[in-house]
């Protein structure tokens, strides 16, 4: 579980912590001993509470939502191309050696190969995937925004 009375609490929300998270329901004996529960959990239906996994292994699963995921991080993270790749050029001459050079390449920025139109359809699709999914949590009543 997440302790949010820590001061970077926001940080250790992640995917696996959620997923451990959402398992604490109802003690059971596990391992000689009863493992904790979350009472936020407990109070949920069982109907409800299924909603909330299903919706949690289902958020992501979208093939739009990955392509999306993916162009997102090819955006963010894009890195040099490699140095066979000329932009500009530097000649280095070493005083040891004089009759060799070496060329160094500087690189631009690694261009992203996606087109606007394959990305657009992607982007109705995984919004439209993650609207359906969170109408489903929002018609919990405990989750319901007030």
């Amino acid at each position: 579980m997440v302790d949010v009375h820590s001061e970077d609490w926001s940080k250790q929300i992640k995917r696996g912590a959620i997923y451990k998270g959402l398992k604490l329901r109802r003690s059971e004996l596990c391992c000689g001993k009863f493992r904790r529960t979350n009472p936020y959990l407990d109070t949920l239906a069982d109907d409800e509470y299924r909603t909330i996994r299903s919706v949690f292994k289902k958020l992501g699963s979208e093939k739009s939502v990955g392509t999306i995921r993916n162009y997102r991080n090819a955006v963010a993270h894009r890195g040099f191309p490699p140095l066979t790749v000329p932009i500009s050029r530097l000649r280095s001459v070493s005083p040891k050696s004089m009759d060799r050079a070496c060329l160094l390449d500087s690189g631009g920025r690694a261009a992203v190969e996606y087109s606007f139109l394959d990305i657009y359809q992607h982007a109705v699709t995984a919004v439209k995937h993650c609207e359906t999914q969170l109408r489903k949590v929002k018609a919990i009543p405990i989750l319901a925004p007030r």
